[in-house]
């Protein structure tokens, strides 16, 4: 490997480790909303609110910020994003009205079945699962393939959510998180890859970013579905069945999903 591309790999890897990072800013909300339900007197569906705005923008702008990526390149789309996120946190400091699916909950779960307050510890824990998913399901998938990987991934997810209920304890609930986060950030690895598999490299950004529009819409169906099922029953047993059984028909989906040829 020449010098340039050794500083080139160098660039890439600390770049994509600040900005994994920064996706903290969505793993911590479920501290700040159960922490908003009791200060301010809001209800689950409330304090889902303003998460469920920022994962709407999120994907909503996967598809525009992919095709600047394909026009300008990442350094440029990357420090304009970095700029507005940073700004977007400065704006909500100072924002304490409401109109100023897992993650954004989890500290509330771990109030709910264990009775303490340690959704900070899983927090944090569940963002290093979900970190540790990416590398390792870029390697598998290379491997086994993108449906295969998909699939078994789906199929985790759905038994652990099924087994959820019973998990009462904070290293059951930190099992049961680590398994679900794991997969979660595994996934945003494996499709980029199958988009590329399906479609080639020309306007990748593009085209995943379409894709990802989906995640958008089951992150905003999920959070508000989940604050519903609490508001009405006080807890999350309905919200576990309805999300298991999304994983298992996405893992059916996987299964029939035919291998693509390489990318271009």
């Amino acid at each position: 490997m020449n010098n340039r591309n050794r500083t080139g790999w160098i660039v890439v890897v600390l770049a994509g480790t600040g900005i994994n990072l920064t996706f903290g800013v969505l793993y911590s909300w479920s501290i700040f909303a159960a922490n908003i339900t009791q200060s301010q007197g809001w209800s689950s569906t409330q304090a889902s609110l303003p998460y469920t705005f920022a994962i709407l923008f999120f994907a909503l702008l996967m598809i525009p910020g992919g095709r600047l990526q394909d026009l300008f390149g990442a350094r440029l789309v990357s420090t304009v994003a970095g700029i507005l996120v940073g700004s977007g946190l400065i704006i909500v400091s100072i924002s304490p009205s409401v109109t100023g699916m897992v993650i954004g909950h989890l500290s509330k779960i771990a109030s709910i079945q264990t009775g303490r307050d340690i959704g900070f510890l899983l927090v944090a824990a569940t963002a290093i699962f979900n970190s540790a998913g990416r590398p390792m399901a870029g390697m598998i998938s290379d491997r086994l393939g993108r449906s295969k990987t998909m699939m078994f991934l789906y199929l985790c997810q759905g038994a652990v959510l099924l087994a959820f209920p019973l998990f009462r304890s904070f290293g059951t609930i930190l099992f049961g998180a680590g398994v679900v986060t794991f997969a979660y950030g595994a996934m945003l690895s494996v499709y980029p890859s199958a988009v590329c598999d399906f479609y080639g490299t020309k306007n990748l950004g593009l085209n995943y970013g379409i894709l990802f529009t989906a995640w958008g819409v089951g992150g905003i169906v999920g959070l508000i579905l989940a604050g519903t099922i609490v508001d009405s029953t006080g807890g999350y047993f309905w919200a576990y069945i309805a999300a298991g059984s999304f994983c298992f028909v996405a893992a059916a989906m996987g299964w029939m999903i035919k291998p693509m040829p390489e990318c271009l």
